[in-house]
C-alpha cells in the first residue's frame, strides 16, 4: 500500500509539470499586440501585431512561425514579414537569416542577482554580436490562473530591453519585442498592448487591442482649421477652431484617454 500511494502522488506531480510546460514562446495560438509609430502624426496612432501562424522545420529545428504585421493610423497594413522561434527549457531562440543559425532571444525563469547572456539580432549585430542583462528584480503575477514572473533588468553591454528593461514568462518584453541600442532616440514602438495564447488572455491598457487614435478624430482635410497650442504641453491646452466643437477627447502618446 506505501508503494502505490507514492507512485499516485508521483504521477499527480508530474502530470501537473507537464501542464505547466505545455505553452512555450510563440506556440499556436499566440498573439502579441504592441502600439506602433508612423513617424507622421498622429504619432502612435498604429498598432504591430505578432502573431502564430504555424509551425515549420527551420535547421532541423522544430520552430514557431510568427508573422509581423504594421499597420498604421489608417488599419492599412504596411509592413510585414515574419521570424522564426522555439523554446528549449528556460531558453527562447530566435533564427538569424544572416547567421542561418537560431541565436538566443530570451532567458526565463531566472532570480534577482542572475546575469542572462543573450545574442543580438540580425539588425542590431553591427554594435556586437551579445549583449548581458542582469536581474535586478523579480515580481510575480497571476493571469487567468498562470503564475508569471516579471524582471527588471540593467544592461551591462550596448544593448537593452525598451522601457526600463522589463520582461515577462510566455510573453518577452514589455515595452517591445525585440532589444534596442542602450543609446537611442525615443520615438520608438510600444508599449504591449496585448497578449494572448492558448492559456492566458490579457489587455494591458483600457482600449482595444487594434485601437487607432485616427478612428476618434475627422480627417485631416476637416480640422485644418483647428489650432491646437501649446505642443508639447503641460497643464493648460488652447484649442482654436473656426467651427463650434461638439466632443474633444486628448489621449496622451500611449492611448489612454486623459
Amino acid at each position: 500500500m506505501k508503494i502505490v500511494l507514492t507512485l499516485l502522488i508521483f504521477i499527480a506531480n508530474f502530470g501537473f509539470v507537464t501542464r505547466s510546460l505545455s505553452q512555450t514562446f510563440g506556440d499556436i495560438g499566440s498573439e502579441w499586440y504592441y502600439s506602433g509609430h508612423n513617424a507622421a502624426p498622429p504619432a502612435y496612432s498604429g498598432y504591430i501585431r505578432f502573431k502564430n501562424i504555424g509551425d515549420t522545420i527551420v535547421s532541423n529545428k522544430l520552430a514557431h512561425q510568427l508573422l509581423q504585421s504594421n499597420y498604421n493610423y489608417e488599419g492599412e497594413i504596411v509592413y510585414e514579414t515574419q521570424h522564426y522561434v522555439y523554446q528549449e527549457l528556460d531558453t527562447v531562440f530566435l533564427y538569424s537569416a544572416s547567421k542561418y543559425d537560431f541565436l538566443v532571444f530570451y532567458i526565463f525563469n531566472r532570480n534577482q542577482g542572475d546575469t542572462i547572456t543573450l545574442d543580438a539580432p540580425d539588425t542590431l549585430s553591427w554594435l556586437g554580436s551579445k549583449y548581458r542583462l542582469i536581474i535586478d528584480s523579480v515580481s510575480t503575477v497571476i493571469i487567468d490562473n498562470t503564475q508569471l514572473k516579471i524582471y527588471k533588468t540593467t544592461a551591462l553591454d550596448d544593448y537593452t530591453l525598451q522601457g526600463r528593461g522589463y520582461f515577462m514568462d510566455r510573453i518577452g518584453g514589455l515595452v517591445w519585442f525585440f532589444p534596442i541600442p542602450v543609446v537611442v532616440i525615443p520615438e520608438g514602438p510600444g508599449p504591449i498592448r496585448c497578449y494572448a495564447d492558448m492559456q492566458v488572455d490579457t489587455n494591458f491598457n483600457t482600449y482595444n487591442c487594434d485601437f487607432r487614435l485616427s478612428t476618434a478624430v475627422l480627417s485631416f482635410s476637416d480640422i485644418s482649421n483647428i489650432h491646437i497650442y501649446p505642443n508639447p504641453v503641460d497643464g493648460d491646452i488652447v484649442v482654436d477652431s473656426e467651427s463650434p466643437i461638439e466632443k474633444l477627447n486628448l489621449y496622451d502618446l500611449d492611448g489612454r484617454l486623459l
